[in-house]
């Protein structure tokens, strides 16, 4: 049986990255500098699934960055296998200050049997957040930047503002019982939620994510 791999027919992004026996080892990628390299597990754990795979990081803007090196970037992925992917800082280029983010892409292009005609392939595009955490930070801190968030009404608006050097994973956001979709919070920044309730007070419970993709306990803040 010959095989070969396909050009890419569709893309899919997947919050929880894993593909008909591909899949992500994490969902987030912590790059401490004090470690000079951080790694990402990808599994395929299919009985018979060929893939072509691709990896490069993307700065916040959606392009190509050159602070970092990925390899391999391209490799052949077998069935019943797991592969490392080994990043590397090579600027000076993220801020000392504070931690930066950026997205790590991972396309599976799966091979095609050329004896099947008609045969629609499918090649999945997984992206995950890698976080660049300088020296002068730590992990201790970084788990805690939650109680810190600072939460109150603008003109009527509520805004949440982050700050501290940590980016702020956001798992729930609720505003009397609504879940807003937040998302992140980068360091000494803010976001709009929504307005108000006029005249009475606000109940607002979230919780956070940390760097192992584990959901912290909620919070509860009345404003």
């Amino acid at each position: 049986m010959m095989k070969s791999f396909s050009a890419l027919l569709l893309t899919v992004s997947l919050t929880l990255p894993a593909f008909a026996g591909f899949s992500l080892g994490q969902t987030r990628v912590i790059y401490d500098e004090k470690d000079k390299q951080a790694t990402l597990q990808l599994i395929n754990s299919g009985q018979d699934e060929h893939y072509l795979v691709q990896a490069w990081i993307e700065s916040r803007d959606n392009k190509k960055s050159q602070d970092f090196m990925i390899t391999p970037p391209v490799f052949k992925f077998y069935p019943k296998t797991q592969n490392t992917l080994l990043i590397k800082a090579i600027s000076d280029n993220s801020p000392s200050d504070r931690e930066s983010l950026y997205f790590v892409n991972v396309k599976a292009i799966p091979a095609t049997d050329s004896t099947i005609k008609n045969k629609i392939s499918f090649a999945t595009k997984s992206i995950i957040k890698l976080i660049y955490r300088p020296s002068s930070l730590n992990a201790t801190d970084a788990i805690n930047a939650r109680y810190k968030l600072k939460i109150q009404k603008k003109d009527g608006n509520i805004v949440v503002t982050n700050p501290t050097p940590y980016i702020v994973n956001i798992g729930y956001f609720y505003v009397n019982g609504k879940n807003e979709d937040i998302g992140y919070l980068l360091p000494f920044s803010e976001q709009t939620i929504q307005k108000g309730s006029s005249g009475k007070k606000d109940v607002i419970k979230f919780n956070a994510i940390n760097d192992y993709g584990g959901a912290s306990d909620f919070l509860i803040v009345n404003i």
